[in-house]
C-alpha cells in the first residue's frame, strides 16, 4: 500500500518531522512509504536517510496544490523522477504561477489523481487515481472492473493522533487568518488521515485484487537514494588551495580599501581574520 505523507515541511499543515515519520512507519509495521509534502521537498534527504536506518523503503513525492485545493500528487520512480519534479514545482514557484490542473507529461514520475476528479479513459500512462478506504462505497459503482489497473491504494497520512488534528486545525487558522470556529471542511486534512495497518487495508481491498496489485507494482518501481558520505562541498574554489588564499587576501584587501580607505587599524584586523580563517583551514586539512 502507498502512504502518503505529510511532515511539518508542508507549511502550516503538516505536524510530524521526517524523522518521526519514519519511526511511526516502522511502528506501524510498514516496509514502505512515500513522503509527499505540499508543494515542498525540504525534507525529502532527512526522510530517506531516516529510512535506510530504519530499514524501511521510501519513496519521494510531491503533494501538488493550488491553495487548498489538491490537484495531483507526483510519485518520483527514481532521481531522474525526483529532479523532474522539482524542476516542475520550482518553474511555477519561482515565476508565481498557479499550477496547472493537470500534471505534465514526467517521463520518470508516476501521477496520482485524487478519486472522483478525473476521468480515467484520459489518463496517460503515468497517470493512475488513488483509491482511500472511505472511496471504495464509490469505487463499486461509479468504476469498472476494466478500469481497476489504473487504480492504486494511497493512504494520505498526517497525523499521529487526535491532537495532531487539534494542532493542525490551528495551523490552517493561521495559515487562513481566521478564527477556530471559521475553519471549515475546505480548509483542514481528514481526521481519517492516519497510519493503517498493511492488514487492515488488505481486507478493506479484498474485493480487488487488480487494484493491490496496481498499487505493488508502482510501489516496486520506485526507489530512491542519496550519497551520505562523501563530501559534497569544493575541495577548491579555483584551481588549487594556494589560489584559493590568494583570492581570498586580494577580496579582503579590496573590501578594506573600499569601507576604511587607508586605517592600518582595520588593515590590521584584515589580517588578524585572514590568519584565523588560514588556521582554521589547515587544521581541518590535517584533521
Amino acid at each position: 500500500m502507498l502512504f502518503s505523507c505529510h511532515t511539518y515541511y508542508s507549511l502550516r499543515y503538516g505536524i510530524m518531522d521526517p524523522e518521526t515519520l519514519v519511526l511511526e512507519a516502522v511502528k506501524n509495521r510498514l516496509p514502505v512509504v512515500m513522503m509527499a509534502d505540499i508543494n515542498n521537498t525540504t525534507g525529502i534527504v532527512d526522510f530517506v536517510k531516516e529510512s535506510f536506518k530504519q530499514g524501511i523503503k521510501p519513496i519521494a513525492g510531491i503533494d501538488f496544490r493550488n491553495g487548498d485545493h489538491h490537484l495531483y500528487t507526483g510519485v518520483a520512480r527514481n532521481n531522474e523522477g525526483f529532479r523532474e519534479l522539482n524542476e516542475f514545482l520550482t518553474l511555477h514557484l519561482m515565476q508565481k504561477l498557479p499550477l496547472p490542473e493537470l500534471a505534465p507529461s514526467f517521463n520518470q514520475a508516476y501521477v496520482i489523481y485524487p478519486f472522483g476528479e478525473k476521468d480515467i479513459n484520459e489518463l496517460r500512462e503515468n497517470e493512475f487515481v488513488g483509491v482511500q478506504p472511505a472511496n471504495i462505497n464509490r469505487l463499486r459503482y461509479v468504476t469498472t472492473k476494466n478500469h481497476f489497473h489504473k487504480l492504486v491504494v494511497c493512504q494520505p497520512v498526517t497525523f499521529c493522533g487526535k491532537y495532531d488534528f487539534l494542532l493542525h486545525k490551528h495551523l490552517r487558522a493561521i495559515d487562513h487568518n481566521l478564527l477556530l470556529s471559521k475553519i471549515t471542511s475546505t480548509h483542514i486534512g481528514c481526521e481519517s488521515d492516519l497510519f493503517r495497518s498493511f492488514d487492515e487495508l488488505l481486507v478493506a481491498f479484498a474485493d480487488f485484487p487488480e487494484i493491490l496489485q496496481t498499487t505493488k507494482k508502482m510501489i516496486d518501481d520506485c526507489s530512491i537514494t542519496f550519497d551520505f558520505k562523501s563530501i559534497k562541498n569544493k575541495q577548491c574554489f579555483t584551481t588549487s588551495r594556494y589560489d584559493d588564499k590568494l583570492l581570498l587576501e586580494k577580496l579582503a584587501l579590496d573590501g578594506w580599501k573600499y569601507r576604511y580607505g587607508n586605517n592600518s587599524e582595520a588593515l590590521k584586523r584584515v589580517y588578524h581574520e585572514l590568519a584565523i580563517i588560514l588556521f582554521e583551514n589547515n587544521r581541518c586539512r590535517s584533521d
